[in-house]
């Protein structure tokens, strides 16, 4: 019935939609659609992380240097869901510092998905978007190119993958 409701432009919707997190990752990630349920893994965040998606699509052909700084904010924000759902109770903290020393728990479960965020999130340090200059050394930043991001891409490819594997939803 919401169908041709919907059809009949009485509805907006007919049902829930379907999330675009897989077909954007797929995108950007030059990688096959899963079937990974994002909706039910983020719960109430979907939303949200479902937008930070969005707009690293939007960017991912205009701007990479920004589409990186955006990757790197959907990065975070899903491992902070991962490692709750894989050790709850543990203070997520500041992305980077999970990145660099999470508990035994996680690295023992999650391997691939930090060395792929925590490569994204250095490069993402590089970038004239993110920081003027750089916090350890001080020296200037530059805008990312496309060569840049073709470098963790396979990175990330096995980070989500193994999220879908290991994470369940």
């Amino acid at each position: 019935g919401k169908v041709a409701l919907r059809a009949a432009g009485v509805v907006k919707t007919a049902g829930q939609p379907a999330s675009l997190i897989n077909p954007i990752l797929a995108y950007v990630l030059r990688s096959s659609i899963s079937t990974y349920d994002w909706k039910k893994l983020l719960g109430r965040k979907h939303r949200q992380a479902e937008r930070i998606a969005i707009s690293v699509k939007q960017q991912f052909e205009a701007d990479i240097d920004v589409c990186i700084v955006r990757l790197d904010s959907f990065a975070d924000f899903v491992c902070e869901i991962a490692v709750s759902r894989i050790s709850p109770g543990w203070n997520y903290g500041k992305f980077g510092v999970v990145l660099n020393s999470p508990n035994a728990t996680v690295r023992a479960a999650l391997p691939d998905m930090l060395i792929g965020f925590k490569a994204l999130h250095q490069l993402r340090l590089k970038s004239l978007t993110a920081h003027p200059r750089s916090q350890r050394t001080g020296t200037g930043t530059r805008r990312l190119k496309h060569r840049d991001y073709s470098i963790v891409r396979p990175l990330l490819v096995r980070a989500f993958s193994e999220i879908e594997r290991v994470v369940v939803p």
